[in-house]
């Protein structure tokens, strides 16, 4: 009896809840847009520049994008293997600061102009455990020289007290479930030799969010125009890590066959009078 409760058990976890501990790399796309010396990248265009709204999934994930054919432009997620921490401007927008993917080569790169522009779905609630984030080579140039419509960061004399941060949304059902902020770029010290661009990817821990079926970003820049944030607002995106969250259903039937499993533990350790028949 109880090892047919302990199967039963195995049998509704196992095939009630989506996979747990997932790692999402972006290491399962292979179709591109373009492909070049530097690597290459997919931003919602097939090939035919016919606008696609659809989206993209990596490890049964989905990330939003959305690809005008008209006028070549996009917004939401791209996936990228570009490797150039060199070149300037927006014709390198798709390019990782670091060099690369955090522990591989592939990644993803948002362009997202303002919250809900960039949305990671999830087809069952999750915990997102953490991610790793980074500067895009467009902005993190931008930002350290200047260009024509961005300021350089920290003035001529380094003393401006300039800074982007990405803010981090978890929704449940639509309704937020908490943020957690991470700068991607600060100048805001007394002392200017701890004013820093992230350089690197940055692990950050997503578990304050709680649980989860989407996530939305935000950038906000302290460099701001009359047409809203001149800082070119790109972040790179890699090591999604998730862990699923079992359905109502089957934590159920697990707490009872647990229930079950203990009354039958009980049932066994009795003295061997006490579950013997009452006399006729």
């Amino acid at each position: 009896m109880l090892q047919r409760v302990m199967a039963l058990s195995f049998f509704v976890f196992m095939f009630n809840s989506p996979a747990l501990g997932d790692m999402i790399t972006f290491e399962d796309k292979t179709t591109y847009t373009a492909t070049g010396a530097n690597g290459s990248y997919y931003n919602g265009n097939s090939g035919t520049n016919v606008s696609n709204s659809a989206g993209w999934s990596s490890g049964g994930v989905q990330f939003n994008n959305a690809y005008d054919g008209t006028f070549n432009v996009w917004s939401g997620f791209a996936y990228s293997s570009v490797a150039n921490s060199t070149t300037a401007g927006f014709t390198n927008q798709y390019a990782a600061f670091p060099g690369g993917g955090s522990s591989s080569s592939q990644y993803a790169v948002a362009f997202n102009f303002g919250q809900g522009d960039a949305v990671v779905s999830f087809a069952a609630p999750v915990t997102v455990n953490s991610a790793d984030f980074a500067n895009t080579t467009y902005t993190a140039l931008s930002m350290r020289d200047g260009d024509a419509f961005s300021k350089k960061f920290g003035g001529d004399l380094g003393n401006d007290l300039d800074f982007l941060r990405l803010d981090v949304y978890g929704y449940l059902g639509g309704v937020n479930t908490g943020t957690t902020s991470l700068y991607l770029a600060d100048y805001r010290f007394s002392n200017n030799s701890l004013d820093f661009i992230l350089n690197g990817w940055s692990t950050q821990n997503l578990t304050g969010l709680g649980v989860v079926d989407s996530l939305q970003f935000d950038l906000i820049s302290s460099d701001v125009g009359v047409f809203g944030t001149n800082t070119p607002t790109y972040f790179a995106l890699d090591n999604l890590s998730i862990t699923a969250v079992p359905e109502p259903t089957t934590v159920a039937m697990i707490s009872l066959a647990s229930v079950v499993v203990s009354f039958c533990r009980r049932k066994k350790r009795l003295p061997s009078h006490q579950n013997e028949k009452a006399p006729s």
